[in-house]
């Protein structure tokens, strides 16, 4: 496999991993101003699930490197 193919199952792991990170450590906001959406999370923590996603797609991409790479699978 080449770097075409390994960077394609980085950015399909990277989605992956992303939206599964993203509803972990959610709280709804407690007082509700008026210009904010009741829904709304009162801390998002976005550069943590990204840090996270990131680190989850390199383990995702390599156990799908190897899982192609050795025959359990053909592509």
């Amino acid at each position: 496999m080449g770097i075409f193919e390994y960077s394609m199952i980085f950015i399909l792991c990277w989605w992956l991993a992303f939206f599964l990170t993203l509803p972990f450590g959610v709280r709804q906001q407690e007082a509700v101003d008026g210009a904010a959406y009741p829904a709304a999370p009162q801390k998002s923590y976005l550069k943590r699930k990204l840090i996270a996603a990131t680190i989850l797609a390199f383990v995702l991409t390599f156990m799908v490197s190897w899982i192609i790479q050795s025959g359990i699978l053909d592509i």
